[in-house]
This record gives structure tokens, C-alpha cells and sequence, in this order.
């Protein structure tokens, strides 16, 4: 037998005999009524799969070939590199075939449960994780806003408290107001970074979700008709902005 048909033929018997591990263990898994009996029944065959893995006599005290020495290794080698790297300093085999067919048979036991024990450890670590996941949705699904706010009822952590929060925009200055009766903008151009410190300001008081220009800005101009905002006024700090900012940091309701 050539090193290829053996490598073949080995590496085919040990993807089979991990294939009816890992059937007999999800097999199991489903008949378990909970996560807690999953990952108890999980743990025990983790143990079980150590503890073979220590047993197994990788080392047979038996005469070694050294002629045959290169053809077995080169095939447990490619088969096998996560237990031929542990083992690379004494690949051992012994003259008798019947004893080489059980060495080999050994390591290709040996890789099962090694892949096991990490196939079985990933298991574990997903129930735990799915369990802090759905234990931690209904907290998730109360913070989940959308990404484009069109109304100012979506903004505001308190709908009802709209009305309150511009009725302080609308007084910012009397003598020249921003807004009309039916909330429509009059303050022109020059005064729109009024609307900037505004909606930073009940932003910092937790009063809304959001103060980024893309996802507040449908909502503003849903609201103050004739209102042209775009990014570049929230990005520029024009003067009088910070005089804004301190009128509202006062005079918005806590």
C-alpha cells in the first residue's frame, strides 16, 4: 500500500468514526429538556473524551522498524498534523503489521478526541452565549431606535413633552423668533445653528435619542416647514452658538 492510498484510507476511517461521535452526542442533545441538562451532559462527555485521549498508548514498547519509519509517518503526518505536531519528536511504529494497523488505529482515536474535546467545548461556550443573549433581548429591544428619525414623536424619550421642548426654541428670541404659528421656519439662514444647539442640548439632557445631523434631520424638517438644514450646519460652530447652547442648557426643563 502506496503512503497516498494509506493516508486516504485512514483519514476516510477517522472522518467516519468522528461522524458517529459527534451523531450519538447530538442525538442525545436532543432529548435533553434544558440548557442546564445540555451542558451537564455536554461536560461528563468531555471528561469521558480527556480521559480516553490520556489513555490511548501512543507509545507501544515493542521493537521499531526503522525502514518502514518514513512511509508511516509521512501518512500520520498529512493526516493528522494537530497530533503528528505533538508527537513529531518520537514517531514510533512498531515490525509487526498487526501492531502497525493498531498504532495507527490509535492515532486516528487520538485525533477524534482531540477534535471532540474542541467540538464539545464550542458547544458548551454557544448554549452560554445564547442564553446571555436572549436573557439580555428584552433590554436591547427597549434601546432600539431607528437609524432615521421622521418624526419628532419617534425622537423624544417623551413624546409628550414635545410641545414643552419648542415652546423653549420659539422663546429663544422673541424679538426676532424662529418659528411661525404653525411652526413653520422664519429665522432664515443665519439662525439655523439656533436649531443645532437646540437639539445638542436636549441630547445631553437625555430628552431625545439622537442629535446626529442624518438622523435627526427628516425629523426637523418634518416639523418646521421652510426649515433647510443640512450636515454642514451641524459641523460648523458659528458664532453665537455657544450663547445658544447656554440658553438652552438653563432654560429646557429637567
Amino acid at each position: 500500500m502506496s503512503t497516498d492510498e494509506l493516508r486516504l484510507t485512514l483519514q476516510s476511517k477517522a472522518f467516519s468514526f468522528r461522524s458517529k461521535e459527534v451523531q450519538k452526542i447530538e442525538l442525545c442533545l436532543e432529548h435533553c429538556v434544558d440548557d442546564k441538562e445540555r451542558i451537564d451532559f455536554l461536560e461528563a462527555n468531555l471528561c469521558d473524551y480527556r480521559t480516553k485521549l490520556h489513555e490511548l498508548p501512543f507509545w507501544y514498547k515493542g521493537s521499531l522498524v526503522r525502514s518502514n519509519e518514513d512511509l508511516w509517518w509521512t501518512c500520520l503526518h498529512s493526516s493528522f498534523p494537530e497530533l503528528a505536531e505533538v508527537w513529531a519528536n518520537d514517531p514510533h511504529f512498531v515490525e509487526d503489521y498487526k501492531f502497525q494497523e493498531s498504532y495507527l488505529c490509535w492515532w486516528q482515536e487520538g485525533w477524534t478526541f482531540n477534535w471532540m474535546i474542541n467540538w464539545i467545548s464550542q458547544q458548551i461556550a454557544n448554549i452560554c452565549n445564547f442564553r446571555i443573549l436572549a436573557e439580555d433581548k428584552p433590554n436591547r429591544e427597549e434601546k432600539l431606535h431607528p437609524l432615521v428619525y421622521w418624526s419628532f414623536e419617534d425622537l423624544f424619550v417623551k413624546p409628550d413633552e414635545v410641545d414643552l421642548h419648542i415652546k423653549t426654541l420659539q422663546n429663544y428670541n422673541p424679538e426676532n423668533p424662529l418659528l411661525g404659528d404653525n411652526l413653520q421656519w422664519i429665522g432664515g439662514d443665519r439662525n439655523k445653528y439656533v436649531v443645532v444647539a437646540w437639539i445638542n442640548q436636549l441630547h445631553a439632557l437625555e430628552k431625545i435619542y439622537s442629535h446626529q445631523y442624518d438622523e435627526v434631520i427628516p425629523a426637523l424638517k418634518a416639523t418646521f416647514t421652510g426649515l433647510n438644514i443640512a450636515k454642514r450646519t451641524f459641523l460648523d460652530r458659528v458664532k453665537g452658538y455657544e450663547q445658544a447652547k447656554k440658553y438652552f442648557a438653563i432654560n429646557i426643563r429637567r
